[in-house]
């Protein structure tokens, strides 16, 4: 009950995340710029939420490291998923980076040994299959090798962000979460900051204004985005990753077409119906 109820949480906080950051850069994002200012705005804010233990509780070098390391691939990550969706087809970018997942759980099964049997490879198959299922070839998006490139960076940054969140999360190290949060976002702020002053040198300038509604959503998304890595973490290191990290990102996917479904009104097709029946019983089968 423990496990699907963190589980469950941990859903609910990405997914309102990615709900709230996909609304205002559906609206206001319209060049590296915008995207690079709207992260850096979020990374700030979420930098600030434990930043007051990261003083009263002084964290390790080894911990330090981690979180340097987690905010340069979180920067990467964002920077490189835009670019991959604004330059080639959209359903084979998300798919590509859903299938980052196998990362950390090839972690989990070849060097922590965690249990990975019959089920829980069949729900990994399942899961999987979920994610094909929903893909749309758009035959007016051609992929090419920037495309290519970019979703090569996104699936490689998702994927070492989860190892890196493992690797945390089994180390003596785990209780300094909070300093941990901290420090990956302060670094991940301060690289925005400079890819931002760069665009800016080369003539690239943001094209919407830092408004109070966008300062809102900021703020908003930043402190889930806070919350949902101390509770990834915390999870990663009580929960097994052979289950958790199948489970979670299905759930996450299950959890925004649920808050499209019942929010926004959103009409599914007959495929992503069957994508997501597959995906809660790849969940279901992953449990026994």
């Amino acid at each position: 009950m423990f496990t699907f109820g963190i589980i469950l949480i941990l859903c609910i906080v990405a997914s309102s995340k990615v709900t709230i950051q996909g609304a205002v850069a559906k609206k206001n994002v319209r060049n590296q710029a915008d995207a690079i200012l709207f992260n850096g705005l979020i990374f700030a804010f979420a930098s600030v939420l434990f930043l007051p233990k990261l003083f009263t509780s002084p964290v390790s070098a080894a911990t330090v490291v981690c979180g340097l390391i987690m905010g340069v691939l979180s920067v990467m990550f964002q920077w490189s998923y835009v670019q991959a969706m604004s330059s080639g087809p959209v359903s084979m970018t998300v798919l590509i980076n859903n299938f980052s997942m196998l990362m950390p759980v090839l972690l989990s099964v070849f060097f922590y040994s965690e249990s990975f049997g019959l089920f829980r490879i069949l729900g990994l198959i399942l899961m999987l299959l979920s994610f094909l299922i929903d893909v749309r070839i758009d035959k007016n998006s051609k992929p090419d090798r920037f495309w290519f490139l970019m979703t090569m960076l996104t699936f490689c940054s998702n994927g070492l962000m989860n190892v890196v969140i493992k690797i945390f999360s089994m180390s003596r190290y785990q209780g300094e979460i909070t300093g941990y949060v901290s420090i990956a976002y302060l670094t991940a702020t301060a690289l925005s900051l400079l890819l931002f002053l760069f665009f800016r040198g080369r003539g690239i300038r943001n094209s919407f204004s830092v408004d109070r509604r966008v300062l809102l959503c900021a703020f908003g998304a930043g402190i889930l985005l806070a919350i949902a890595q101390a509770l990834n973490a915390y999870a990663s290191a009580h929960i097994e990753g052979t289950f958790f990290f199948p489970v979670y990102n299905g759930g996450v996917t299950i959890t925004i077409a649920m808050i499209g479904l019942i929010f926004f009104r959103e009409t599914f097709p007959l495929r992503k119906w069957i994508g997501l029946i597959i995906g809660v019983s790849a969940i279901i089968l992953m449990s026994f």
